[in-house]
């Protein structure tokens, strides 16, 4: 039993100071994607959990609205290009 409270206390104490930590990041990629796309700097979209469940899954927005010649999506050549060419595919899923 302690050991279970123990670790969620640590993980709560643990994900809030990474929060408080990168809440800048956050911040300046927020505002340069609400320039950059118009007033939308997040996508949302409804997944189903394992069990069936539907929930809203929040990110940010690194696609431009605008489609190319093959109805592809595209993303805008300067600071949404920036974001996703060097910092956020770098990150595995």
């Amino acid at each position: 039993m302690y050991k279970s409270f123990f670790k969620s206390f640590l993980d709560i104490i643990i994900a809030f100071i990474g929060l408080l930590l990168l809440s800048p990041i956050f911040a300046f990629v927020a505002v340069g994607l609400f320039f950059a796309n118009q007033g939308k700097p997040f996508f949302t979209q409804l997944r189903p959990e394992i069990q069936g469940r539907i929930f809203k899954i929040i990110k940010f927005k690194t696609m431009n609205d605008k489609i190319d010649a093959v109805n592809d999506l595209y993303y805008h050549p300067t600071f949404i290009g920036y974001l996703y060419n060097c910092i956020i595919s770098g990150f595995k899923q």
